[in-house]
């Protein structure tokens, strides 16, 4: 097997630069909420606690710094030893990995699978139900307009419109249950390739198109070799190298969307982690007030970007092993 080399360790470069950009980010956050809830801390502090703010106070003068920069540095502390983005990322990052220890009823683990289970179910019915209806409608006018039509769809609207016939009119998926029914991940799959595989198949009815005008096809024809296998032997084989690019292209489609998807159907992947990052709570004089849960938070970007990663480089082998172009000796 032909492994490319230069191109993983190009994929490997870009994902490395997003973990750092990640990071840095996590690292500003950190600071700017912690000087927030430092701000918020002292005048509630300053009220409740009179003794204990003298305290900060008198520290603070001694070291000729305000009584807000003092407990700002004093909350970082518990978090970096220095006052620098990156450290503080880092020290971010940590604490939202204690913070993941330390709530066993929050399952990182079982997100993660379901995640990766249904994106890799509905990328394989994506690309094989694409494929079929590309070839076998080869040249087709209405897969263009079909295609055209579902890339403008957002998934979340597809998701209701399923809900809405299949639980309210036609009562086949239940509603309202905590323990979330077998039928939700099928149609949240069925969402996913309705959506994509049009595109796939415009694909490849017009690339197949293209491909079988070439001079090879005639002489296969004329040593009446089957259309079926022309097609799925010699049009197919050709044309999946640039398939695979775009299936690279469509993951992060897919990935982006199933989030919605999980949100909507309460599947319980890394989207329902990512909407339970953000809090909601009812306070009777404010109504509904939303907290940031940072360390849920990163800790669901930190794990998308490694999946991206993964498949990534998985593309980049499968383009290696495609293309007889691609050697172990790139230049």
């Amino acid at each position: 097997m032909k492994v490319p080399w230069r191109g993983l360790s190009k994929i490997m470069g870009i994902y490395l630069v997003a973990v750092l950009v990640t990071i840095i980010i996590a690292g500003a956050a950190g600071a700017k909420l912690a000087k927030n809830y430092a701000s918020e801390a002292l005048g509630y502090i300053k009220a409740t606690n009179p003794e204990f703010y003298n305290t900060l106070k008198e520290n603070a003068t001694k070291m000729g710094i305000s009584v807000e920069e003092y407990y700002y540095r004093l909350i970082l502390s518990r978090v970096s030893k220095s006052d620098n983005v990156l450290s503080i990322g880092i020290g971010m990052l940590k604490k939202s990995r204690e913070y993941l220890h330390n709530t066993p009823n929050l399952n990182i683990g079982e997100a993660v699978k379901v995640t990766i289970i249904i994106i890799s179910i509905s990328l394989i019915l994506i690309v094989l139900s694409g494929v079929y209806i590309g070839l076998k409608f080869r040249g087709s006018k209405s897969i263009d307009i079909i295609s055209r039509f579902f890339v403008g769809i957002p998934s979340w609207w597809l998701g209701t419109i399923f809900i809405i016939i299949l639980a309210v009119k036609l009562n086949l998926i239940p509603l309202g249950n905590a323990k979330i029914s077998p039928s939700y991940y099928i149609f949240a799959i069925l969402v996913l390739v309705f959506i994509h595989a049009w595109e796939i198949a415009s694909y490849v009815s017009h690339e197949s198109i293209k491909e079988l005008k070439q001079p090879y096809i005639n002489a296969e024809k004329a040593k009446g070799v089957p259309e079926n296998i022309i097609l799925w032997r010699h049009v197919l084989k050709n044309i999946s190298i640039a398939l695979s690019s775009i299936t690279f292209q469509k993951f992060s489609d897919i990935f982006i969307d199933f989030i919605a998807v999980d949100v909507l159907f309460g599947l319980g992947g890394l989207g329902s982690l990512l909407k339970w990052s953000f809090i909601r709570e009812i306070d009777p004089p404010y109504g509904i007030v939303v907290q940031f849960n940072y360390h849920l938070f990163f800790v669901v970007t930190f794990i998308m970007i490694l999946l991206f990663m993964a498949f990534s480089m998985g593309i980049e082998v499968i383009k290696g092993i495609l293309d007889p172009r691609v050697s172990t000796n790139e230049r």
